[in-house]
């Protein structure tokens, strides 16, 4: 059975996942991507040999819409197709269409909402397109148990946790003497980098040991060093860049005794829970899916979002009671390898696959 997955782009997180899954199928998996997403920040970035083919992406009404014109004609052939569950990209309505006509298998896989939430206007649009699918897969059990509350016409809906790391990559990194607070992700407005410095800076003078780690890159870097260099000391903010490779992500974490989100949580949120760390996290930002793996006062603590006192005494609360926190890495790393893993991802995704096969 030929499978084909079809994406806008793919993220360099997504690599170990999708290893797995040519582990499993081998020549008969396939994949076609752009390099470049929506917003442009992110890129290209997963190496799988002659598994991918680049193609164009052409986006027009200011990167709102995007159209694959050789995703169609390549998503006509094969026993079935992985497509995003994204409205905004024009030809994957044509490649269900084409494949309904066809009789042939399509699943739809992304969030079962729009970033709006499930009672937006939009989801009209996203629910025509569900409707068309053979089998939906989202990311976490609750969409799944939502979703097939809300769908009239019942289809096959699998939930496949959005995971980093395999199983064997997990591990908490004990070490009595972690200090610092690390930040990993993407530097754009919308995750509020600034705001961590902002908090960060009124934390720094109560508690000389402590560091800012920033890894991660993106339009809004300079800003945020130009931001950092005018309001804490030389020494006790550091930039990472971006940093894909493990080891050195495993090292920065062991360090630190909390990771920080002040905007809306992504992966990095079981990123930091693999490595046995907990998170600080905004109480009202539209997070992601993976938000679903926070337990506040257990894995994670919450503070008001856009409130840079709130995040101080967050990071100073975790700071008086790290002996405590520190105890608990094992714990944390434990529940994000039952749920969190790119084997478990892997295997719900090959399940979506041969799904009624």
């Amino acid at each position: 059975m030929k499978v084909l997955l079809v994406q806008t782009t793919i993220g360099d997180y997504r690599q170990r996942v999708l290893e797995r899954i040519v582990e499993k199928l081998g020549d008969d998996f396939k994949i076609v991507c752009g390099k470049e997403y929506f917003y442009k920040s992110l890129k290209i970035g997963v190496q799988l040999g002659n598994v991918l083919t680049l193609i164009d992406n052409y986006f027009f009404l200011g990167r709102r819409l995007l159209f694959q014109p050789r995703a169609v004609l390549e998503a006509l052939i094969p026993d079935v197709v992985i497509l995003e569950l994204n409205p905004r990209i024009v030809s994957n309505w044509l490649i269900i269409l084409f494949r309904k006509i066809l009789g042939k298998k399509t699943v739809l896989w992304g969030h079962a909402w729009p970033r709006q939430g499930k009672d937006s206007s939009t989801d009209r649009i996203r629910q025509l397109m569900r409707s068309l699918a053979d089998v939906i897969v989202v990311y976490t059990e609750t969409q799944r148990k939502d979703l097939n509350e809300k769908m009239s016409h019942r289809k096959p809906i699998i939930a496949a946790p959005n995971a980093l790391y395999r199983v064997s990559d997990m591990h908490a990194v004990s070490r009595s003497a972690r200090t610092d607070f690390i930040y990993v992700g993407r530097i754009v407005e919308d995750k509020k980098v600034a705001l961590a410095v902002k908090a960060f800076a009124k934390v720094q003078a109560l508690v000389p040991e402590c560091r800012l780690l920033i890894v991660g890159d993106g339009p809004a870097l300079v800003e945020i060093e130009r931001l950092a260099g005018s309001l804490i000391p030389e020494g006790r903010v550091e930039f990472f860049g971006h940093i894909s490779k493990i080891d050195l992500l495993k090292n920065l974490y062991s360090h630190a005794l909390a990771s920080l989100s002040p905007g809306y949580v992504g992966l990095s949120i079981t990123q930091s829970f693999g490595f046995g760390v907990p998170m600080i996290i905004a109480d009202d930002e539209p997070h992601a899916p993976e938000i679903e793996a926070a337990t506040n006062n257990v894995n994670a603590l919450f503070f008001k979002a856009d409130d840079e006192d709130s995040l101080a005494g967050a990071m100073l609360e975790i700071w008086k009671n790290r002996e405590e926190w520190i105890t608990r890495d094992q714990a944390i790393n434990q529940i994000c390898i039952r749920e969190y893993s790119v084997e478990t991802m892997a295997e719900r995704l090959i399940e979506a696959m041969y799904y009624g096969i």
